[in-house]
Parts: structure tokens; C-alpha cells; sequence
């Protein structure tokens, strides 16, 4: 049977945000170290399946570092008024039918979404599009595309000066020398 332990992680606290000073989560143990097992709130560079090394101190963690990363993305929502809670349930409830895990933290209005290699970024940010920028806030604390190769960020020649830098020597759209471009980091 797997061990299961929560490890509790203190926050720097600036100008109010988080709106917590710490954030405990659960970890299982693996024989590399310990994997995430929920999307973080407030801890950033996390994501679901994540292996670390974690050393405490008085029951708190008191440092930790990667071992492995997974392939999972972590989005953070915040319902910017009370009156956007409702909206942001429903834009869970899709991301959960299309096999997202979320977080939720009804209280501060708070939500974490974490998002499978397997489940399409272009589908999320569908389902994302749909919500009121001024009333439901997004952030990618961990985003990892699944494939470089489906972010290429392709440039029309029609774009750049001929012998440019950014002239490309073939078709692909890409400058001289360059194999691919992410369209997000």
C-alpha cells in the first residue's frame, strides 16, 4: 500500500497575496522521492505528478527541489467577485467532464486546475474563453505543453526582410537555424 503524507509549505506573503501564509498538500511516497498528488492553490512550478525531495524542519517544509516533473499543467482561477463564484463552479464542472482535476478553495474564491498531457490546452482555453476577464482571473503557474512540436509559433515569409536574421531557408516558417518556437513558456 502506497504512504500518503501532507507536507505543509509556508508562503512569502506580499502586498496580501496569497491570501494564505501556508498551503498543505498531499504527497505519496515513491522510491525517487515524493509525487504531488492535488494541483497547488498557491505554490508555484507545481504540477500533479511532480517528484520531490523535501526537507522539514518543525513540521513545516523547509526546502525542496524537483527530482522529476511530470507532463501535467497547473492553472490557477480567482473569482474577482463573489458574484463570478457561480460562473467559475461551471467552468470547473467542464474542465472536470473533459478529465482536468481541480482544487477548490470556495471560501477565498480560489481554484486549481490541474491538466493532463492527454487533455488538449486548446480545449481548456475554449472553455476558458468563455468566462468574464474582469470577474474570473486565470494564471499557468506550471505550464508544460504536451509537445513541442504543437506550439510552433510559424512566421509567414511574407513577414520578414529577405536575408534576415529571421529569414527562413525552407517552407516550415522558421528562421535559419531554428527547429521550433514555443508560443508559450
Amino acid at each position: 500500500m502506497a504512504v500518503e503524507k501532507t507536507f505543509l509549505f509556508l508562503l512569502d506573503v506580499v502586498d496580501g497575496w496569497p491570501p494564505v501564509a501556508a498551503e498543505s498538500l498531499p504527497f505519496e511516497k515513491t522510491t525517487k522521492g515524493w509525487r504531488l498528488l492535488v494541483p497547488p492553490l498557491y505554490l508555484k512550478k507545481l504540477s500533479v505528478g511532480d517528484v520531490l525531495e523535501i526537507k522539514q524542519r518543525a513540521g513545516k517544509v523547509s526546502a525542496w527541489k524537483h527530482l522529476t516533473r511530470s507532463s501535467n499543467s497547473t492553472i490557477w482561477m480567482l473569482s474577482m467577485k463573489a458574484s463570478a463564484d457561480k460562473k467559475a463552479h461551471g467552468l470547473l464542472a467542464k474542465l472536470n467532464a473533459i478529465g482536468c482535476q481541480t482544487v477548490s478553495l470556495p471560501k477565498l474564491s480560489s481554484y486549481s486546475i490541474s491538466v493532463p498531457a492527454t487533455v488538449s490546452i486548446e480545449h481548456v482555453d475554449q472553455i476558458l474563453a468563455k468566462r468574464n476577464e474582469d470577474e474570473i482571473a486565470v494564471a499557468y503557474p506550471s505550464f508544460r505543453p504536451p509537445s513541442p512540436r504543437a506550439s510552433v509559433l510559424r512566421l509567414p515569409r511574407s513577414e520578414l526582410p529577405p536575408g534576415s536574421a529571421l529569414d527562413t531557408d525552407d517552407d516550415d516558417g522558421l528562421p535559419n537555424g531554428v527547429s521550433q518556437h514555443l508560443s508559450r513558456a
